[in-house]
């Protein structure tokens, strides 16, 4: 006797569901951040030239830029369900001429 083949489930997100995805990744995300702000805010303190502070703070601002962009591209990817990084594949001849 064999067994029939079950069907596979796949799981579909709700718009629901993707809210709240988004709300706790936002959450996570600020949290973090705050952290970093923190230690940024006491490294300032402990600074001791003109130089220190704007390296810091170049530092500092890079960081953000970046964390934001991501965090950017991880909302996306949230509410479209789709991953930006794997979602994009180019055919030989799909660009029209």
């Amino acid at each position: 006797m064999t067994k029939a083949a079950q069907p596979k489930t796949t799981t579909v997100a709700t718009p629901a569901s993707r809210w709240a995805e988004l709300m706790t990744e936002s959450a996570r995300f600020a949290a973090d951040r705050l952290q970093q702000d923190i230690a940024a805010q006491q490294a300032l303190t402990a600074c001791k030239t003109p130089l220190d502070v704007l390296h810091l703070q170049a530092t500092f601002c890079q960081r953000a830029f970046l964390d934001y962009n991501a965090q950017a591209i991880r909302a996306y990817e949230i509410l479209t369900g789709t991953d930006t990084h794997f979602s994009v594949s180019r055919a030989y001849d799909d660009v029209p001429l």
